[in-house]
């Protein structure tokens, strides 16, 4: 059956959904406190952070003169469909602790999962059949680039800097968060990124739960950096920022200290997945959102909604495992809206106005 839910239930294993809120809280923070198994819990998660720092490291160490990768059209090996059966190792991991040991990931679901993972397939194939034949991606970007780009000012960058890497990670994810950010306040573009929001469980396949429609509106948001940058230079640290979003998605990891005040970790992300907070918008570097007044820390966020829990999911639920519905559910109820808004300018405004 699928999931069956509302804004005010908690996907937590063994918790009847006639509780109220107030016990759901305390029921799950008792069962936290006493859960056997925290340590492997926490073993494993850290184990897959550590994969996921190593891939992230290695994109950098093993990619050609990034000097002479400037000028090769083409010369970007395509990182994330490498790691690709990386992700499914990690995933297969999780689930194996999740499902063999009890307490430790409660709200993991198979089917859940499943589905989630073929919101990816569907994406990814759509990419490849539709989208890189099209350049739709990359296109507009190499064409400002060849066009109107600062081609002398890049060949006085030394590109294999780590400084200037870091400089250039830096403005991908400046980018990437206004991406995001209007991607939860532009209806249009929430009816494409709420399928990544649509799983009421928290967990690695979640990572992969994406729709093909995001890739038509986000690559604008990366448009002034073709003056700049060079394309391949660009697609080599977008592609690291996307690897780094896979790991934040991991629910055993709590809190990272001193690295939350300048990294998005999953203590952050699992804030940005509660259906009652739009917050914490960065790929990368939560520095964007504590600049830009949408940062929201899990603790305090957490107390002002009433709970001691975050609640996934979208507020009005999916309730289906059908890729289809999850891929097309929030625009059918945006294109419902706007039928039923009279006047040109409230039909505008319905499809602008977003949820965030």
């Amino acid at each position: 059956m699928p999931p069956q839910s509302s804004n005010k239930e908690f996907m937590l294993r063994g918790i009847r959904p006639s509780h109220s809120l107030t016990e759901l809280d305390t029921s799950a923070k008792k069962s936290i406190q006493k859960q056997p198994h925290w340590l492997v819990t926490q073993a494993v998660s850290w184990m897959l952070f550590a994969v996921v720092v190593f891939c992230w490291v290695a994109v950098f160490t093993l990619t050609p003169s990034l000097n002479d990768t400037a000028k090769r059209a083409g010369a970007v090996p395509d990182y994330i469909a490498t790691a690709v059966p990386l992700f499914f190792v990690q995933i297969f991991i999780e689930m194996i602790v999740a499902f063999t040991i009890p307490n430790t990931w409660n709200d993991y679901n198979l089917a859940d999962g499943i589905a989630s993972m073929s919101a990816g397939a569907t994406q990814g194939l759509i990419e490849l059949i539709v989208h890189r034949p099209l350049m739709i991606l990359s296109g507009p970007y190499m064409w400002i680039w060849a066009t109107a780009g600062f081609h002398d000012f890049a060949e006085t960058i030394d590109w294999t800097s780590w400084s200037v890497r870091f400089a250039v990670l830096l403005a991908v994810d400046f980018c990437y968060y206004w991406l995001h950010r209007m991607g939860h306040e532009l209806a249009f573009f929430w009816a494409a990124h709420a399928v990544h929001h649509s799983s009421e469980h928290y967990n690695l396949t979640t990572a992969l739960r994406q729709s093909p429609f995001q890739s038509l509106f986000g690559p604008v948001f990366y448009w002034p950096l073709a003056f700049f940058i060079p394309p391949n230079v660009f697609l080599l640290h977008s592609q690291v920022n996307t690897l780094f979003q896979f790991w934040v998605h991991l629910k055993g990891i709590d809190s990272l200290g001193p690295i939350e005040w300048f990294f998005m970790t999953p203590k952050h992300h699992r804030v940005h997945h509660d259906r009652r907070v739009h917050k914490n918008y960065a790929g990368m570097f939560i520095i964007w959102d504590r600049l830009f007044g949408t940062f929201a820390d899990e603790g305090p966020s957490l107390a002002l909604a009433g709970t001691e829990n975050v609640i996934y999911g979208i507020t009005a639920p999916v309730n289906s495992y059908n890729p289809y519905t999850i891929q097309m559910q929030v625009w059918n109820q945006l294109f419902s809206r706007i039928s039923r808004t009279s006047g040109i300018f409230s039909k505008i405004s319905a499809w602008m106005r977003g949820p965030g």
